[in-house]
């Protein structure tokens, strides 16, 4: 039921023991803007559906993952729906257990000042040069994956 309060704007659940996973209908909370569920046991993919939220400011699904236990922690590639939402301004999903390469669409995101997709193993590739257009950017975290290459040159001179 708690999907049925369109004016929430706050939605955090951090530090809990909560298990389950994300489910699509969370989109249709249009006004929210703080989504944590960091350090708690969810599970699953993150939905397509999270690029509805454009009212979204901080997006925190971090520490979900349980060291050397592979049955919780948000799994699955970061959708690219992610780069629709325009407000965002922190992204964190470090300790889980994401796969894939970040989605150039990360770098659409204005407004974003933090990036932390640490501790993720299984994300592979390279930083995409979209990311050069992340002007506010001030902090971004790729250790404990497995991202490679080399840095965009326009992301090093950046201020």
């Amino acid at each position: 039921s708690i999907f049925t309060l369109p004016n929430l704007q706050v939605l955090s659940v951090a530090r809990n023991q909560l298990k389950g996973s994300l489910a699509q209908e969370v989109s249709s909370l249009v006004n929210l803007r703080i989504l944590d569920l960091s350090s708690n046991f969810f599970g699953g993919s993150i939905p397509e559906s999270i690029g509805e939220m454009t009212s979204l400011v901080e997006l925190r699904l971090n520490t979900n993952a349980v060291p050397n236990g592979p049955f919780f922690g948000f799994s699955g590639s970061i959708p690219t729906t992610i780069g629709l939402l325009d407000n965002l301004v922190r992204f964190d999903v470090f300790e889980n257990l994401l796969t894939g390469v970040l989605p150039t669409e990360l770098g659409y995101l204005d407004k974003l000042e933090i990036l932390d997709v640490a501790l993720n193993t299984n994300l592979t590739g390279s930083i995409p040069a979209q990311f050069e257009s992340l002007a506010s950017l001030r902090e971004m975290y790729i250790g404990g994956t497995d991202i490679g290459g080399t840095v965009p040159s326009g992301l090093c001179q950046m201020q």
